[in-house]
């Protein structure tokens, strides 16, 4: 309350905030997360790239970005890709992140029968690579402002499937640059028309 202004990420952070702290609308600006273009750019490129991860060219890749934390959910992650990868034999999952869930992520999918198909890379300098190499981002996250990794995706023009939480749906937007659920459904959406099934 002593602040003159409070920042938020996104604009439905900004409307939780003013309601939770009863602060008046004109103290709570919104400044969105920004991501450098350079971040994105591959080097690289896909071919290059899914060559470096033993990726065959014609492999479905689902990307997982961001931490291996609780907040990131990267088991939920590997819940909602174990039956696509189990009917999918050519698709893979990657995830770039490091965190205290990485033994426990390793351990999840070779208890589903899927350790040579999701691969866990650890922290990466390499995200425009990644991007490029990859078919869809996923995103299931337990909580969130306004996530960078799919504004990067965005950028990349690598469409989304993910959870709609607070800011995601100022990022995404359902059937044209992605699909968003509600938190927690990892029922299959229909597939849109004129887009490819994963």
């Amino acid at each position: 309350r002593r602040a003159d202004r409070v920042v938020a990420v996104a604009e439905s952070v900004r409307d939780e905030t003013v309601a939770a702290f009863g602060l008046a609308p004109d103290r709570v600006v919104t400044i969105p997360n920004g991501v450098d273009p350079g971040r994105v750019a591959p080097d690289r490129g896909r071919a290059a790239t899914r060559a470096a991860l033993g990726v065959a060219p014609e492999a479905a890749v689902v990307l997982s970005l961001g931490a291996l934390t609780w907040e990131k959910d990267p088991l939920g992650h590997l819940a909602v890709t174990a039956p696509l990868l189990r009917r999918r034999p050519q698709a893979v999952h990657l995830f770039a992140g490091a965190g205290p869930l990485r033994a426990e992520l390793e351990a999840a999918a070779v208890r589903e029968g899927l350790g040579g198909r999701v691969l866990v890379l650890g922290s990466r300098g390499d995200v425009g690579d990644l991007l490029a190499a990859s078919d869809l981002m996923l995103f299931a996250s337990r909580t969130e402002g306004m996530p960078a990794s799919l504004i990067e995706a965005g950028m990349a023009g690598l469409p989304v499937a993910g959870t709609a939480l607070t800011g995601v749906p100022e990022v995404v937007e359902t059937g044209v640059t992605g699909l968003l659920v509600r938190p927690g459904d990892q029922a299959e959406p229909d597939e849109p028309a004129g887009r490819p099934a994963l």
